[in-house]
């Protein structure tokens, strides 16, 4: 029988109902992939449609360049008074107008 090399890869993540999107930054700021699953979930389709806006750019790498640096840059969040959907789309928008390479 062929079994996937990470079991817990192949479940449908549960989402976290209970969670507001600062306490997921918060918990991605301490490192819970759970909490950037949920995220994921909640702000792709936003993050997509940000990047077909920018001219002549294949959003596929500046969404996953964008994702990196919101699960690198986390624990800014609690610093700033943006709310959290705010500081997640702020930051995805600044990766997104950097030359891939230079962020």
């Amino acid at each position: 029988m062929n079994r996937p090399p990470f079991p817990e890869a192949a479940l449908t993540p549960e989402p976290w109902p209970a969670q507001t999107d600062a306490q997921l930054l918060c918990a991605l700021a301490q490192r819970e992939m759970g909490a950037l699953r949920e995220l994921h979930r909640r702000y792709s389709p936003a993050l997509y449609a940000l990047a077909a806006r920018v001219p002549h750019v294949d959003a596929e790498p500046r969404v996953q360049a964008a994702w990196l640096m919101i699960t690198e840059q986390a624990h800014c969040h609690a610093r700033t008074p943006l709310t959290a959907r705010v500081w997640i789309v702020a930051t995805a928008q600044r990766v997104m107008q950097v030359p891939l390479g230079r962020v």
